[in-house]
This record gives C-alpha cells, structure tokens and sequence, in this order.
C-alpha cells in the first residue's frame, strides 16, 4: 500500500529492524540518525539504545541500567549522541559507540528543570532541553551549566502547554514541539518568534530534513510532512480507526535518513496484539519517479525565513 500524496509518497517497509534474538523495542520514545544514516532507536525496554545501518542491519547497543524512562534522543554534528531521562530527570552524553562521557542531573533532576522532555543541541554546542513543568525552554552549556530560560504556560507567542520536542534548522532556527497547543513554533537565533505551524493535531516530534522540509509525528495517530514555508505536501495515518490494527498508535518519535526513508517510532506497549514491538517502529521508504499527483499544497501556517 502507498501512503502519502503528490511526490510525497512513501511504501512501508514490514519489519525494516533486524532484531537480534532476545531484543524487543516495547515504547520507541526517541529516534535519531546520524551522517551515514544509522538509526538510533531510544525505546523503554530492558535494551534502550539500539543502533542500526541504513539496511536494518542490528549494529550495537547500550545502556543497560543507566536509564529509568527513556525519553528523547539526538546526534550532535561532532557525533555526541544526547540523550533525556524523564524517570530519573537526567541529560546523559554518549560517544558514538556508547562510552558515557557526560551527565547532568540525577537525584535532584537537572538544574532549574521540573521535568525534563525533548532535547536538541544547537550549532554552538549548546543544549536545549523542554521542562513541562514551568512550560519552558532551557539552555545549558555542554557541560550542564544553566544559561537561560525562556517561556511560561499559556497560548500566546513564546508561551507552551507541554514543550515536548525541539529541532535547530540548517538556518539556525529553533522549532519547538508545542504539544498540547497543536502547534509548533519557530524562533529565531535572538530567541524572536518567527511563526508557527498549526495545522498539526498533538504533535509529538519533529525533523527538518537537508532541502528544509519539516517532518511532524502526531499522536493522533498521522504523520505530516510540510514545506519550508509551512505549505503541506503530504499527510498519512489512520486517525479515527481502532489502534489495535491501525497504522498508528501514538506516534511519538520521527526521523528521516538521506534517502528520505521515514521513521516512526510510537507507543504500543499495552496493546495486546502479537505485533506490538515490531510495529513500534516503522519504516516508510519514499517511493522514486513519482508524478507530482495533487499535493495537497494548503496552509494556514505562517513561518518566515
């Protein structure tokens, strides 16, 4: 089956991730890719971070222990994998094979965090982590010092109700998962709002791609793709259709390598069908020599360069 629209189209690919035997990912709360297109699988599982070639070929793992309630996952330009906890409330650093080289946070949660969601890490090096209790954005330093705070609770521009992913652009825009404002908005480097994208039902997590264009996972059960401008080009999903068998559950995570295959990582745990872990995360491999079919092309979003 095809999903998608216009030169947005895309076919699942069953059980892309080669498990090795005894693995299973139960909740994908995080997914990452890195430059040569490894995947990095953040999952609430007795293995949490599983790393796998662009093939689904099971490459390594780790952090067996150090975590208590994965929740968001990204790879740094130097290729620092970073990672959220908001069980323990801790931001942990990860070289690329695993070794644990930084960690901020613990048993009295991280510095001016109540608690702690997304993360990304910005082009100096910095660290934004989302806190759902103040319902504001955080920055440290690669080292865990606090820079600053920005934010409240509420619906205006600059305020969130659950900032709960966030994702710098090649521009060095921020875009920040305003989850349960079913939006995301867009800032720019002097932390000034630049626009937002509304057209998004609870979303969960988001991408920006190398063209600029914006990958959105929705917990309602859809995924989203939309230009640089906020122009939709493509959406699918199975809203309104029994989760047991539908194409989502609750997506909550979503990445995109350079061949433009899409990744899905969502909540499943508690189901009860059989295909529960393997249908955690998903693989959408875009479909090649496509005819520009009627894109849906609407808005009424508003983002500025």
């Amino acid at each position: 089956m095809t999903y998608g629209a216009g030169q947005y189209r895309y076919e699942l690919q069953p059980h892309w991730a080669k498990m090795p035997r005894g693995r299973a990912f139960v909740d994908v709360s995080g997914l990452a890719v890195d430059p040569a297109d490894n995947v990095y699988v953040f999952s609430r599982s007795d293995h949490p971070i599983m790393v796998f070639d662009r093939e689904g070929t099971f490459l390594l793992g780790w952090g067996e222990g150090h975590f208590n309630r994965p929740h968001s996952i990204k790879v740094a330009s130097d290729g620092t994998v970073w990672c959220t906890d908001d069980g323990n409330q801790t931001v942990s650093a990860f070289t690329s094979d695993g070794r644990l080289i930084g960690q901020f946070g613990g048993e009295h949660g991280v510095s001016g965090i109540g608690r702690i969601t997304g993360i990304a890490v910005a082009p100096n090096g910095d660290v934004v982590v989302g806190d759902t209790n103040a319902e504001r954005i955080v920055r440290f330093d690669a080292d865990g010092n606090f820079l600053s705070a920005s934010g409240s609770e509420g619906t205006g521009p600059g305020q969130f109700r659950d900032p709960h992913d966030f994702w710098f652009d090649a521009a060095g825009r921020l875009l920040v998962v305003d989850r349960d404002n079913n939006r995301i908005q867009v800032f720019g480097e002097d932390n000034d709002l630049l626009g937002q994208l509304t057209d998004v039902d609870r979303p969960t997590a988001v991408f920006v791609d190398g063209r600029g264009d914006i990958y959105v996972s929705e917990g309602h059960q859809r995924v989203s793709v939309f230009a640089p401008d906020g122009r939709l080009l493509s959406r699918f999903g199975s809203q309104g259709e029994d989760k047991a068998t539908a194409l989502f559950h609750t997506p909550h995570a979503i990445v995109v390598n350079s061949e433009q295959t899409i990744f899905v990582g969502e909540n499943r745990h508690g189901l009860g069908d059989s295909d529960a872990p393997a249908r955690a995360l998903q693989a959408f491999v875009r479909l090649e020599n496509q005819e520009d079919q009627s894109t849906p092309g609407r808005t009424n979003n508003v983002i500025s360069a």
